[in-house]
């Protein structure tokens, strides 16, 4: 997943393994979360470098309502915890970057 600006372009890579308790990601339009929560790591795509302070928020797909939302910490890494197991669209804010939704999602 990258966020595109006509200047800077980030990416972000959802952590799948299931001993952290984080995500189950699919081809679908969503992501389906288990109990525990979804975490990862928010990166520049051009600089893979890691971006602090971007805005993670969780959107139930069914409402379309944030249900939590985070900010990343300095070595860019995240963690939404206590989501019920539903389905969510992921979005990612940063100053200086365009809003992405992951896998492309529409705003």
């Amino acid at each position: 997943m990258e966020l595109k600006n006509p200047t800077r372009r980030f990416a972000s890579r959802l952590a799948l393994a299931c001993v952290l308790g984080a995500l189950l990601a699919s081809a679908l339009p969503a992501v389906a979360a288990a109990a525990t929560g979804i975490s990862g790591r928010v990166t520049d795509a051009q600089t893979n470098e890691p971006i602090s302070a971007a805005g993670v928020c969780a959107y139930k797909t069914t409402t379309e309502s944030a249900v939590e939302c985070k900010n990343t910490n300095v070595n860019g890494e995240y963690e939404l915890a206590g989501l019920a197991e539903e389905s969510y669209k992921i979005r990612f804010t940063a100053t200086e970057y365009t809003t992405q939704w992951y896998n492309d999602e529409p705003d």
